[in-house]
């Protein structure tokens, strides 16, 4: 483009199957209509010979020409959502070039297999493998972009651009944006999806389905096609076991290019190997048939020939390669782990001994007989990386191979433990961040991680806040000037998220609104930061793509695994603990002497530094860790910051500390009642309230009974994240009773003061208890009685309004004349008003729904 290489793109069918130049590349190349006729499109630019996947050569540079190629472009559509680009070349296909017009696919399903082939650097072609399903980018299928996870083979890297992703059907489904992944690491790519591209806009000049479907078939997928002199082939690459197998029979077909008669002929064929076709000469629209016989001449190995079509003018080959086996492979040698191993690494590499031309399963289990499979994978090579294990856990590996004969027995089962860590927890500081909602923005919160350790596996949990338009929103983590994508744009208009997220989570799909504390499969892979001395500032940066909705972050916490500092350290498993009086506080912690010769001891000093009553048991001297006891009756009375300590038995001396701060949660966060007051008297219907002060996030249970010792509770409710009941019929009749409020704290259950009040029902007017409505039990979590001390009429419709005054359709159920039932359990908790009119009398009451 304008005399620059730039990107990888695809030449691309369409259902009118016409062989129009149809190409597709990545938007961000910036073919523009200006430029795109400065294009140059270089077909056949491959090296000479297949290099060995994984070698050193495959990396290199090769011997490809570049000397065929199409130049001048229109540009037909593109789409920067999507980043697709679709231009049409300004001259046809030759057809001596054999080239192949991709098929495509715009199902929603995303394929369990995917092939890439591209340009890195804009080199040679190469061809990368991933054999896991691709993922949606945002964790649900209304995205613009999936993704591969890693690659199993190959990679890609900057020239890659634009390169078409395929299904095992050779359709094209997506062409690459970009990604983190390259030849130094197992990263994701992601692709601009065809599913959104092919209709997401009305204008053919920023979709695709006005170009390549454009005879309105309405097809979800088309077949590729070749649009040269070519010859097509029912498979070009074949197994045989002559064993029992002497006979293979392949279809042919020519394109139409060719002149009417055709003649075909076999070349290269392997001695001992005899080839015919049904008929040597017929029809170029008419099938072939090629049969070959005497496989039982060949030895095992690996063969090929060529079969060659021709008009007299024209002529096309194609390649056939194939296989012979006469008999299943031998059972395979396992080489490493070696049997028994330990201190394994949680990424490591099965390898084989020997392993015979076939195909290798891989099994691996943490039981021996292989009842529960943590990983199969089926390999055509001697080694087979695995992730994502467990640390201090003993697994269990075997290999068998298989061919066109049969499968091998499985080999003999190896085990080996992995290497043992320690985790710890640190959590933010500080108070709330505010999202603005004035503008987009972007928000940091940092936690500081000053021990160095060499890190295992990074998770990120309890991100925690509120949001009135999630789909705004994109989370990343930040650390040493490196960036993952933890997820972006998800949950439409819902508010609010307290999620976290883990390579090894089981969930991709992210469940709206994100409030269930699960952790899900970041966008990015987080083990990036594998192998990186973790010491240093780790942020969490909260974008808001648009302006209008707000937020706040609470808080997150970071969990950080290893099992090797580079340094003396101590570290606490958390970094914050709360603790109850008269209850010893147990803390878990990893230290680390790394050279240090001397002997070491271990105690907890208060922000002046005086030591604390506690006891240090060493758990385990080879996993490095400790169990620190401290006695809180008398020692820690308050909440504070105080110093986990490593020093020298010589002299004292301070090898390694670490700071955690102990809450006392024994100190009560007092609950008092508001309203009623004590010794307060109300009429019939008068009592419908209660107020009391105290922390409202913590589990409230509000308890009325008809004594003072509360043996005979009349009734009861538990709420939250309130502190008050309005509006309410709580069903008491005359007569004194008793009123208490219960707080779940962290160290029990604190009471509040009993309030005594009083109902008698002389303090109403018989005019005021007429015509009365009630409404019961209110608040409720979804089920609310309505009672008239008449019945009700044809005439009395209901309507039912939300706290904003937008009305909701009731779901209202007659139980007799005087009495219906509201049911809105599927609605969000908070205040509702309903209004029951009859001609022109309107009654509205408010409800209020608990979760």
């Amino acid at each position: 483009l304008n005399g620059i290489d730039q990107c990888t793109g695809v030449l691309i069918n369409n259902t009118n199957q016409d062989c129009t130049p149809y190409f597709i590349t990545a938007d961000h190349c910036n073919i523009s209509n200006v430029n795109a006729p400065t294009v140059v499109v270089y077909w056949n630019y491959e090296n000479q010979t297949c290099r060995q996947p994984f070698s050193p050569e495959s990396g290199m540079i090769g011997n490809g020409p570049r000397n065929t190629f199409n130049s001048g472009a229109i540009k037909r559509a593109s789409l920067s959502d999507s980043d697709f680009a679709l231009i049409e070349l300004d001259d046809p296909i030759d057809p001596n070039l054999n080239l192949f017009f991709a098929g495509w696919n715009i199902s929603p399903e995303l394929t369990d297999t995917s092939i890439c082939i591209h340009h890195p650097n804009v080199e040679e072609k190469r061809i990368s493998f991933d054999y896991d399903r691709m993922a949606y980018e945002n964790g649900q299928s209304n995205t613009n972009f999936i993704r591969v996870l890693n690659w199993e083979v190959g990679t890609t890297e900057p020239g890659s651009s634009g390169a078409p992703i395929f299904n095992t059907q050779k359709q094209f489904i997506g062409q690459l944006l970009g990604g983190f992944a390259s030849c130094t690491n197992n990263d994701f790519d992601s692709f601009g999806w065809i599913n959104y591209s092919w209709d997401f806009t009305n204008s053919s000049t920023s979709n695709l389905k006005s170009w390549l479907d454009p005879i309105g078939s309405g097809a979800t997928g088309i077949d590729g096609r070749y649009c040269s002199f070519n010859l097509a082939v029912s498979t070009k690459q074949f197994e045989i076991c002559n064993a029992n197998t002497n006979t293979y029979d392949l279809t042919l077909s020519p394109s139409t290019f060719f002149n009417e008669n055709v003649t075909y002929s076999f070349t290269e064929l392997p001695n001992g190997l005899v080839g015919s076709f049904l008929f040597e000469s017929g029809s170029k629209n008419n099938d072939n048939t090629a049969t070959l016989e005497g496989f039982e001449n060949l030895e095992d190995g690996d063969y090929s020939f060529i079969l060659e079509v021709t008009d007299g003018d024209n002529v096309a080959t194609s390649e056939i390669n194939f296989s012979v086996s006469s008999e299943i492979p031998p059972t395979p040698q396992l080489k490493e782990p070696l049997n028994n191993a330990t201190q394994i690494p949680t990424v490591t590499t099965l390898n084989l001994k020997r392993a015979e031309n076939g195909v290798n399963e891989y099994q691996v289990s943490t039981k021996s007989d292989f009842s529960e499979l943590i990983i199969s994978k089926v390999s055509n090579f001697s080694f087979v990386e695995i992730r994502n294990l467990k640390n201090e856990q003993t697994y269990f590996w075997r290999v068998r191979s298989s061919n066109v004969c049969g499968e091998s027995s499985w080999s003999e089962v190896f085990q080996f433990t992995t290497i043992p860590s320690f985790c710890t927890y640190i959590t933010s500081d500080g108070p709330p961040i505010e999202i603005m909602s004035a503008t987009a923005n972007e928000i940091q919160s940092d936690i500081s991680f000053n021990f160095p350790v060499i890190i295992q596996d990074v998770d990120v949990q309890n991100i925690k806040g509120q949001h009135s338009y999630l789909e705004d929103l994109s989370f990343e983590l930040n650390f040493n000037n490196t960036d993952v994508l933890l997820v972006r744009e998800i949950c439409s208009e819902l508010d609010n998220f307290d999620f976290g997220f883990d390579d090894e989570s089981l969930l991709n799909n992210i469940e709206c609104p994100p409030i269930n504390k699960n952790k899900y499969i970041p966008s990015s892979s987080l083990s990036k930061f594998d192998q990186e001395i973790a010491g240093g500032l780790w942020s969490l940066i909260i974008k808001d793509l648009a302006d209008q909705d707000g937020g706040e972050l609470e808080e997150w916490t970071i969990k950080v695994c290893f099992n090797e500092a580079i340094q003396p350290v101590i570290i606490p498993e958390y970094s914050k603990y709360t603790f109850c009086d008269n209850e010893p506080l147990e803390i878990q912690a990893f230290y680390d002497k790394k050279e240090t010769p001397e002997d070491v001891y271990f105690n907890v000093f208060d922000r002046n530094g005086n030591p604390i009553d506690a006891s240090v048991v060493e758990v385990s001297g080879k996993e490095k860790k400790l169990k620190v006891i401290i006695e809180t009756t008398g020692i820690l009375t308050s909440s504070d910051r105080y110093q986990l300590a490593m020093l020298s038995s010589e002299d004292d001396r301070l090898l390694a500390f670490s700071t955690v701060e102990m809450t006392n949660g024994g100190t009560s966060n007092d609950v008092v009642v508001d309203v009623p007051q004590n010794d307060q008297v109300f009429g019939q219907g008068e009592f419908n309230e209660i107020i009391w002060m105290g922390d409202s996030k913590l589990a409230t249970t509000i308890e009325i009974a008809n004594d003072d010792l509360f043996s005979n509770i009349i009734y009861s409710i538990s709420v939250v994240d309130v502190n008050q009941i309005s509006n309410a019929d709580f069903g008491l009749g005359n007569g004194d009773f008793y009123l208490r409020i219960l707080s779940k704290q962290f160290c029990g259950i604190h009471y509040s003061n009993i309030v005594k009040f009083t109902i008698d029902g002389e303090t109403n007017t018989t005019e005021e208890q007429s015509d009365v409505i009630k409404i019961f039990p209110n608040p409720s979590n979804g089920n609310f009685y309505i009672k008239n001390d008449v019945p009700f009429t044809s005439d009395t419709t209901i309507e039912l309004y939300d706290i904003n005054s937008s009305y909701i359709k009731p779901n209202v159920q007659r139980i007799a004349s005087d009495l219906l039932l509201l049911n809105i359990e599927d609605f969000p908790s908070g205040l509702y008003i309903l209004k029951l009119r009859k001609q022109e009398v309107v009654s509205e009451l408010k409800l209020v729904k608990l979760d």
